[in-house]
């Protein structure tokens, strides 16, 4: 769930479907919660915020119901209206229970707050990226519904008061940005710019030069006339004055009028062509000069962008326009970064937890509508391999086969449940359906050799329906849907519509919770034991619980991530994340994990095999949005993370922690063809033609990469 403020109020799914808040009362309730969030909202104020027509003695019900119109809005499949998922109860008043990164006003907050501290730390160019992507999140005027409400009013300060500090910031940090200068004339260019013009004739002047030509001299005669009349030389230049003016003066008239326009002719001609050429060699130089710049501007904003694809491409693009020692760098340092990414995919949508499936040879997610797949290994790119069927209705859970391209995929249609099984060609079969599941679906997973599906499913308690729930682990035959006897079952104290499960990688236990509070209880498949969780409370929300091989993880919305053994004891408390963790995996070997969320972090812990706790975080650096899911192949040697920056990233995870540099060091040694090479091995693609018209609307469209050798 997520919640724009910034702007016109909007609520919105995972999947940016619009979640309709039709009362005016349940718009300005959420409003105030928002406003708030994380913090609570005393019931006095929620009191104040109702119609003026609400007497005082009815105020505390009418409250309550508003509430649990509000929450039927968010949640509309929530059986009972007095508590939520979203709308929680806490203390003495009521509060928003959603992630920071959830809200627009929050993660506003917080990319300006990180912004700035890397404009600090010295890192301009990051520091404008954070801002850039903060100021992008306003719509409009914060809480427009309410221009005069005191809640509205008080929030609406702060957040002017913080963008006017983030555009500060923002020019700040782009003027530290290195300037990147115009290349000297000197600087080598690429063999396709114009070749130069050919020099000029000799009797042109040199176009660097401003002295004017000089035309060619006519035949002196002088010395032949005198030898022939006699007369000296001295002798016949008044001789030939008085010719002009004298006995013949209209052939000779005319012979020095035409010699004139003929001189006069020629130096014109020669100005015309040394003009020509003059205008010629400068074009060159300013094209050439035009090119370097533009070539520059690239190298510079390729950091900026959103995607690290697209970044990339830029900075390949920058140095095949022109090497010079801006985009040089921009090359290397690009290329350098990269650590332990072997590819980058560009996806499309609003992409969801992804699943491995035959063991690492399909990745699938889905987004929201649809289920995407992309073959590994192959030149393929991601694609829609089905529609959602609208009579599916909500998919609850969905889990991979290590052993084939098909997945499991359980919901419930108009209160029936389903089990299904999906392959990544689109087809699907149906397994069981209502009576035959006995219960909501809230997790599953497909055994190692593939052949039996695990799922657990729940219902009311009979006893306490509002209050505690019956659960069930059945086991299915992928073959026919036939169900045996599992004997696990068991009770948990809260009701069906908050209880929540989630399988560990290797289907040999689950973990059941409260998503309304912090019971929990670990499930060993291998005997059937029921073991709880030892309750642990931090000043912070809990948003879920990933099961482990090793127990389970509870992760907590300010980035902490809580381990937890197999006796339930708290092992281990992790705390590096600065925002909420979505996503945990831990390798086949048991030699790694991974942990993922938002604001883009990625971080692998190494695992000691005696104690097992994890140790030597090392950030995996690439994905530029927060990252919604992580899965790990069957080998250990290869990670993938799909996030909402519209990027899958595939890591080579078989090198040792210590040699993620190894890029870095190669790079110095290696040809700039070495470095394109390595950069478009990465993204596989060309610049789009959108994204061409976006970065280099001057210029027509070339390929980036497919015509590297």
């Amino acid at each position: 769930m997520r919640i724009a403020v910034l702007g016109p109020l909007e609520v919105l799914t995972d999947a940016s479907v619009p979640v309709p808040v039709p009362g005016t009362t349940e718009r300005l309730l959420l409003a105030v919660l928002t406003a708030a969030a994380p913090g609570e909202v005393g019931a006095d104020e929620l009191l104040a915020h109702l119609p003026d027509d609400v007497t005082p003695e009815a105020a505390d019900e009418a409250l309550r119901v508003h509430l649990a119109q509000l929450r039927g809005s968010l949640e509309p499949n929530l059986r009972e209206r007095t508590t939520g998922q979203y709308v929680q109860r806490r203390g003495q008043g009521y509060a928003l229970a959603i992630g920071r990164a959830n809200v627009d006003a929050l993660r506003f907050t917080d990319l300006v707050r990180r912004g700035r501290a890397q404009l600090g730390a010295g890192d301009p160019a990051e520091a404008v990226r954070l801002l850039r992507t903060a100021l992008g999140l306003w719509r409009g005027e914060p809480y427009a519904d309410w221009p005069a409400a005191r809640f509205a009013v008080a929030e609406r300060r702060r957040l002017h008061a913080l963008r006017a500090e983030a555009e500060a910031a923002l020019s700040e940090a782009r003027r530290s940005v290195p300037a990147h200068p115009r290349a000297p004339a000197a600087l080598p260019v690429m063999a396709w710019l114009p070749p130069p013009r050919p020099a000029a004739l000799a009797i042109h002047r040199d176009p660097l030069s401003q002295a004017e030509p000089q035309s060619p001299r006519k035949p002196d005669t002088g010395a032949a006339e005198a030898t022939a009349t006699g007369a000296t030389a001295a002798d016949v230049a008044p001789q030939r004055r008085f010719a002009f003016s004298g006995r013949r003066p209209g052939r000779r008239l005319v012979l020095g009028a035409v010699l004139v326009v003929a001189l006069a002719v020629t130096a014109m001609a020669v100005r015309s062509q040394q003009q020509a050429d003059q205008a010629a060699a400068a074009a060159d130089g300013a094209g050439r000069a035009s090119l370097v710049d533009e070539a520059n501007r690239l190298a510079a904003t390729a950091p900026t962008v959103g995607s690290l694809d697209t970044s990339l491409l830029l900075s390949v693009r920058a140095f095949r326009l022109a090497d010079t020692p801006q985009t040089r760098a921009g090359l290397q340092t690009a290329v350098a970064a990269l650590g332990r990414i072997q590819r980058v995919l560009a996806i499309r949508g609003v992409p969801q937890d992804p699943i491995l499936t035959g063991g690492g040879r399909t990745l699938s997610y889905g987004i929201g509508t649809a289920v995407v797949a992309w073959p590994l290994g192959s030149p393929m790119v991601p694609h829609v391999i089905m529609d959602i069927p609208g009579a599916w209705g909500d998919w609850a859970t969905v889990a991979p086969s290590p052993t084939k391209d098909e997945m499991m995929a359980a919901g419930v249609k108009d209160g029936v449940p389903w089990l299904r099984l999906v392959t990544t060609d689109g087809d699907s079969r149906m397994l069981l359906q209502g009576d035959q599941i006995g219960g909501w679906p809230l997790d599953g997973a497909i055994s190692a050799d593939g052949r039996r599906i695990l799922l657990v499913v729940a219902e009311p308690h009979d006893g306490a329906p509002n209050t505690s729930s019956s659960w069930e682990l059945l086991d299915v035959a992928v073959a026919d849907g036939s169900t045996r006897a599992t004997g696990v079952r068991g009770t948990f104290h809260a009701p069906i519509e908050f209880l929540a499960a989630d399988f560990a990688d290797d289907a040999r236990s689950f973990v059941l919770w409260d998503s309304q509070g912090l019971a929990a209880t670990l499930v060993d498949l291998s005997d059937g034991r029921s073991v709880p969780v030892t309750p642990h409370s931090r000043p912070a929300v809990l948003t879920t619980f990933r099961a482990l091989p090793s127990g389970a993880a509870q992760l907590w919305d300010d980035g902490t991530v809580t381990l937890v053994d197999a006796a339930g004891g708290i092992a281990q408390e992790l705390d590096l994340h600065e925002q909420q963790v979505r996503d945990v995996v831990v390798a086949s070997d048991g030699r790694w994990a991974v942990t993922a969320g938002n604001g883009a972090e990625v971080r692998r812990w190494s695992i000691d095999p005696s104690t097992g706790r994890w140790f030597d975080p090392e950030s995996l650096a690439g994905h530029r949005g927060d990252v919604v899911g992580v899965d790990v192949d069957a080998t250990a040697r290869t990670l993938f993370t799909v996030g909402l920056d519209g990027t899958v990233i595939s890591w080579d995870m078989s090198r040792p922690a210590g040699l993620q540099a190894d890029r870095a060091r190669r790079l110095p040694f290696m040809d700039t063809s070495a470095w394109l090479d390595e950069a478009c091995a990465v993204v596989g693609r060309d610049l789009s033609s959108g994204e061409w018209k976006r970065y280099l609307p001057d210029m027509s469209w070339e390929p980036t990469c497919s015509d590297l050798s």
